[in-house]
């Protein structure tokens, strides 16, 4: 079994930098995988706190456009239970559903779920968090009490730390396309075509980490209408 790589800040900052994150350096060359970007974030979680903040402030400008049916088969098809993940996650998907975004209620259960089994865990990771005069200051986090955990709210960062969201529109193919198609499997298989370096079904399912038939089939319909560089919008 090939050993899991564990992402880091480095590793990730030119993609962050891409999707809008105001950090110096050069952005990534090509859109980052959005549901593999949050997976990733999370799992720096609480080390990158300032990095997980931004995040929570970018899924406020973009989380519409998250392909939740996606993130909830990667994260299913994963073999490295990260606890870290596990509760950044948890409370990214609180915060999506108390904004209003129910599609993320699926991941925020499974999450409970699984650290409600693991209190003492997620007690120790978070221990900076559990500071009394920190919980003072900025109240209990509502999402842990649900776990038995207490530590500080968690809250975004300014939105200063992030470029314009038609700037990182403007810069990311792969969250046009979901604007135009929506957030779905549709639009990500036209993404991973439009690359080019993906050259059959099974390369384009490989990299969407979607069922095989859902990938199959939706390469299937896209092969009917040819190139897509060359379809005419009108009529």
């Amino acid at each position: 079994m090939s050993r899991v790589i564990q992402p880091t800040f480095d590793s990730l900052k030119s993609k962050l930098i891409r999707f809008g994150f105001a950090f110096y350096g050069e952005a990534a060359t090509e859109s980052p995988d959005p549901e593999k970007l949050i997976l990733d974030v999370c799992s720096l979680f609480p080390e990158e706190i300032k990095v997980y903040k931004m995040l929570l402030t970018w899924m406020g400008d973009f989380g519409h456009l998250i392909n939740v049916e996606r993130l909830k088969h990667l994260l299913e098809k994963g073999t490295d239970k990260n606890i870290k993940q596990q509760v950044g996650l948890l409370i990214l998907s609180g915060r999506q559903v108390e904004g209003g975004d129910k599609r993320f209620q699926y991941i925020l259960e499974s999450m409970l779920n699984f650290l409600k089994l693991r209190t003492s865990e997620v007690t120790a990771l978070l221990k900076a968090q559990s500071d009394p005069y920190l919980i003072e200051r900025y109240s209990l986090d509502p999402i842990l009490e649900k776990i038995e955990v207490q530590s500080y709210k968690i809250e975004t960062a300014d939105r200063k730390k992030l470029m314009a969201p038609r700037f990182v529109i403007e810069q990311n193919l792969w969250l046009k396309l979901r604007i135009l198609i929506g957030s779905n499997y549709r639009a990500d298989v036209a993404y991973l075509r439009s690359l080019g370096k993906y050259k059959n079904k099974y390369q384009i399912w490989k990299a969407l980490g979607s069922s095989q038939e859902t990938a199959y089939r939706i390469c299937t319909e896209l092969d009917a209408l040819g190139d897509l560089s060359s379809i005419e919008l009108k009529g």
